[in-house]
């Protein structure tokens, strides 16, 4: 529940975007052969493996050796410190005697904190949500892969497991965030026949599963410039309308 909330100079793509940002929600595309289904989600459960075989080995290109099979023949791998506790700190004036504060922290880092006022809540229950969906949005980069492949099912929010990487531990399931594919065939244009072959390029990026996925909060938020006039509005045959706060009911002139 939102005490305000409203569309302002922005798109209704942006609108959604931001609420979706803020809530923690993200979505992906699922492509069929008669139709594509937009998911929403906000837990691991949302996502399914990649089409066919989602166990993709590595295999570094060698000369002379060729893969059979589909493969992944690049693979990077990062790590960043961040934050490891959020603390998101409110008041409520309706209940000025009530602690609004809500905080999460992680099994590591916790000297790194990230401390905001306004929490933008008014219960505490919502105060620890909060917090632990700005903790994961943190943690969701901590630790990033990137790579290229052959295999042509990669898709973003479905899972792969990667086997024979020669470090074990990097031998795991990996929820991909980020797909790029490119690919070409000059020889079917006539006026390019003689430019060569076909080209197929897939390169990914992705982080481990058992990292819940947030989105990064990156669309911005309206800002009004300068004060706005509006009407105050009540019902008919009323002077002064105010609630039991002596607040009034105000209509802009753009809603």
């Amino acid at each position: 529940k939102r005490e305000y909330c409203v569309q302002y100079r922005e798109s209704e793509f942006d609108f959604i975007s931001r609420l979706l940002e803020e809530e923690g929600i993200f979505y992906f595309f699922e492509h069929e052969e008669n139709k594509h289904t937009l998911v929403m989600g906000d837990s691991p459960s949302a996502h399914k493996a990649i089409q066919g075989e989602s166990q993709i080995i590595f295999h570094e290109p060698r000369p002379g050796q060729v893969a059979d099979e589909a493969h992944i023949y690049t693979f990077n791998y990062t790590q960043e410190i961040l934050p490891g506790k959020v603390t998101l700190k409110d008041y409520n004036f309706k209940k000025p005697a009530l602690n609004l504060k809500g905080d999460k922290t992680a099994e590591k880092n916790t000297d790194l904190e990230v401390y905001d006022y306004p929490g933008k809540f008014e219960e505490p229950g919502r105060g620890k949500h909060l917090a632990k969906v700005r903790l994961e949005e943190y943690q969701t980069v901590k630790k990033e892969g990137s790579g290229a492949t052959t295999c042509t099912h990669f898709a973003a929010g479905f899972f792969f497991t990667m086997k024979k990487y020669p470090r074990d531990d990097f031998n795991k399931k990996y929820l991909l965030t980020q797909h790029q594919l490119s690919a070409s065939q000059p020889q079917v244009l006539e006026e390019t026949a003689g430019d060569g072959g076909s080209s197929f390029s897939s390169s990914f990026e992705c982080i481990p599963f058992d990292v819940p996925y947030r989105p990064d909060r990156v669309t911005p938020k309206p800002v009004v410039e300068g004060s706005q006039t509006a009407i105050v509005v009540g019902p008919k045959g009323e002077e002064i309308y105010t609630n039991e706060h002596g607040q009034i009911k105000v209509q802009f002139h753009w809603d």
